[in-house]
């Protein structure tokens, strides 16, 4: 009796196993389809992106510096968040706090880092006019992506800043501007572009996107 009682719970204990196997190879295979469907809906969108056509016949490169594919991809991987944080160029201000435990023959020291304090390395290439232009580069990014409390998001809450105006301006056509320029920039496209100094108040400057007048032949 000892050894069918046995033999019955060895049973019981194989199948038990077998259908958790089973239930989560199911599971699996939704989560999966999920996905799948979820990439096949984005991607679609980028491919309708890629045929249209602008004006004169113009298209997107597919495998260009332009292709909504390339960029969609970086977005999936929290590229710039990730470039921004962990970029070797910037750094977070970091000092030892001497802690109460410490006496004259033994110091005990505490690392603290100041998460909205970012500061730019002396020494980011050996080349030193590359490396002069990386710091100048890396400023700009503390600037329009400045790190701010514990989840270290690159939005900031000051009025005067890059991602509040582009949520002031959601709706008209100036954010698009901007962005659509700096997005050329990025790629290496020439936009002219000229700074005002205001005569009252010259620490605040207006950037001005000039329009090429183009001439068009008799």
């Amino acid at each position: 009796m000892k050894g069918r009682s046995n033999i019955l719970n060895k049973n019981n204990i194989s199948i038990t196993r077998n259908a958790l196997k089973n239930n989560i190879l199911v599971i699996t295979l939704l989560f999966l389809m999920i996905h799948s469907v979820c990439a096949f809906l984005n991607h679609k969108g980028v491919d309708l992106a890629i045929k249209i056509k602008l004006k004169n016949n113009l298209m997107i490169h597919p495998d260009g510096g332009l292709s909504p594919s390339t960029h969609y991809m970086s977005y999936l991987c929290n590229f710039m968040h990730n470039f921004r944080m962990y970029w070797h160029g910037t750094y977070r201000e970091w000092h030892l706090k001497k802690k109460t435990k410490s006496t004259e023959s033994k110091y005990i020291g505490d690392h603290c880092i100041n998460l909205q304090k970012w500061k730019v390395h002396n020494n980011i290439d050996e080349d030193k006019e590359k490396n002069k232009y990386l710091q100048v580069f890396a400023q700009q990014l503390i600037n329009m992506f400045p790190s701010e409390g514990i989840q270290l998001p690159i939005e900031s809450t000051n009025p005067d800043s890059f991602t509040r105006f582009l949520k002031e301006y959601k709706d008209k056509s100036d954010s698009l501007y901007v962005l659509a320029s700096l997005f050329l920039l990025s790629e290496g496209i020439n936009i002219p572009i000229r700074i005002v100094e205001r005569k009252k108040n010259p620490e605040n400057k207006i950037l001005v996107l000039k329009k090429n007048v183009v001439e068009e032949p008799e």
